[in-house]
C-alpha cells in the first residue's frame, strides 16, 4: 500500500474494485471525518460461501481502531448477505498489527508460505 496513504489511492483502489461484479467482488470505502481513509472488501465464492477478507487504511490512521471497526462490519454484512461459511485474510509475517486485526475478528492462525518473494501468514475463520 502507498504511504502516505491519499485520498486518491483509495479512490483509484474502490474504482479498479467497483469495476468487478458487487456479487463477488463487494469495496467500501472507509471514512472519518469526511475523508476517505482506507477500504474493505471481500472476494467472495458465492457457491463455495468463501470469500477472503482485504483491507487497508492508512498510515496516519493505524492504531485507532479503524481497520478492527471496518472489518467487523464487512463480515456481519457479507456473512448476512452471502451466508459466508468460512473467510480467510493473508498477511505479511511481519505485520503483527495486520494480524491483530484478524485474530479480534476471531480468525486462527494458519499456515505461512510465500507469495510473491514475500513470507505471509494465512488466517481463517470459519462459521457452521
Amino acid at each position: 500500500m502507498p504511504q502516505p496513504f491519499e485520498r486518491h489511492h483509495a479512490e483509484a483502489f474502490v474504482a479498479l474494485n467497483m469495476s468487478d461484479s458487487w456479487a463477488t467482488s463487494p469495496t467500501f470505502g472507509i471514512e472519518f471525518a469526511g475523508k476517505l481513509i482506507g477500504t474493505v472488501n471481500h472476494e467472495v465464492d458465492p457457491p463455495a460461501r468463501t470469500a477472503m477478507l482485504g483491507y487497508a487504511i492508512g498510515r496516519a490512521w493505524w492504531g485507532r481502531g479503524f481497520a478492527t471497526e471496518a472489518t467487523q462490519a464487512m463480515l456481519r454484512w457479507s456473512i448476512e448477505t452471502y451466508g459466508l461459511t468460512r473467510i480467510w485474510a493473508s498477511t505479511d509475517l511481519g505485520n503483527v498489527h495486520s494480524q491483530r486485526v484478524l485474530e479480534k475478528l476471531g480468525m486462527q492462525r494458519g499456515s505461512a508460505s510465500p507469495c510473491e518473494g514475500v513470507e505471509i501468514s494465512r488466517c481463517t475463520s470459519s462459521r457452521t
